[in-house]
């Protein structure tokens, strides 16, 4: 969660540069400095190793809960009603 909310603030800082850059310029003022291009790299690297995070976690636990659930079935006895009849004495 770290990872995406420091991505999301570098992008959001980016964008905000950029935004305030556009605005002067239609006011005509004089322009500040180009945004740093790191900002917006950065910001994009942190939110693509976040999402990839975030998958491998929720594949290792959707793995997990289903050994799990294999195990607790394994030890479950047989239910009777499963079981084969056992043969009619005549």
């Amino acid at each position: 969660m770290f990872i995406l909310l420091a991505g999301l603030y570098l992008l959001g800082t980016w964008f905000y540069e950029w935004m305030n850059r556009i605005i002067e310029s239609e006011m005509g003022e004089t322009l500040p400095p180009v945004p740093a291009n790191w900002l917006w790299q950065w910001g994009i690297g942190l939110y693509v190793v976040s999402v990839i995070w975030t998958i491998v976690t929720g594949v290792s636990l959707i793995r997990e809960a289903k050994a799990h659930k294999a195990g607790i079935q394994r030890n479950t006895p047989p239910r009777l009603a499963d079981l084969p009849k056992p043969p009619k004495l005549s």
